[in-house]
């Protein structure tokens, strides 16, 4: 358990938000929004993509990168199916759950210079707390995660603030108003992600993670960070497991 890698130094607040990120990546490229995958099909020289309007798209290589989740629930149908290596991999990698709860204010009530807030208490619903004050922004961000996750998902916005703000004004004082916004991810009920990102589920190891990478050694390649050995549910693995997906189909369509 927790036998990867990290990189060196401290952590970093992404001011711009993700978005920056893929908006540059996707610099150039025909990406499609709001088209669903049903099925991919593979062999030993190519590769379709069937859409849930049916529509297909041909191509030489393709390389898959919905969430663990999806790829649990079979959600895409593969043909022919799953090599047996790919297919253990997916139902042994566990996907877990780590939900956030954005609380902004009208103006910072806490500590202006600390980015991570523990919370000790009799539960440890919301133990862990990070402040955007250092940012220049009035949020607090208060995450959910396992079984506790999963309870908490289920509850209505309103309660599962009601439950965040007991914890804020126990910890940064009884005056701490009401949010004047909120943002809830419910990530295990989202159908394009079911859940956050994987873990080694007993049983599981690093191994799962390289078959899947592996994935059939033909036109089928996957990706994500699921797929990555070194850096597990995180957005560098999945960026970096990209990177070397890409390069395997290279080298392997060469061979070809």
């Amino acid at each position: 358990i927790d036998d990867n890698e990290e990189f060196a130094g401290g952590d970093a607040l992404l001011s711009g938000g993700y978005a920056q990120i893929t908006e540059v990546l996707g610099r150039g490229l025909d990406i499609r929004l709001g088209r669903r995958v049903t099925e991919v099909r593979w062999s030993d020289r190519n590769a379709s993509v069937v859409l849930g309007d049916g529509t297909v798209l041909e191509a030489s290589d393709v390389i898959v990168t919905v969430p663990l989740g999806v790829l649990k629930t079979n959600a895409i149908t593969f043909d022919p199916p799953l090599p047996e290596p790919v297919r253990r991999a997916v139902d042994s990698l566990g996907m877990g759950l780590l939900n956030k709860h954005w609380l902004r204010f009208d103006t910072v009530r806490w500590p202006r210079d600390i980015d991570w807030h523990e919370y000790l208490g009799p539960s440890t619903r919301w133990s862990e707390w990070v402040s955007l004050a250092t940012i220049g922004a009035p949020v607090l961000l208060v995450f959910s995660a396992a079984d506790a996750a999963d309870e908490i998902e289920r509850l209505e916005d309103r309660a599962i603030v009601a439950e965040a703000m007991a914890v804020a004004r126990t910890m940064f004082g009884a005056d701490l108003p009401d949010p004047v916004a909120t943002q809830i991810t419910r990530w295990r009920s989202d159908p394009l992600a079911l859940g956050s990102y994987s873990f080694n589920a007993v049983g599981s190891s690093n191994a799962d993670r390289r078959a899947l990478a592996r994935g059939t050694g033909l036109s089928l390649h996957f990706a994500g960070e699921a797929a990555s050995q070194r850096y597990p549910g995180t957005v560098h693995g999945a960026l970096l497991s990209g990177r070397q997906a890409a390069a395997r189909l290279i080298t392997e369509r060469q061979r070809r």
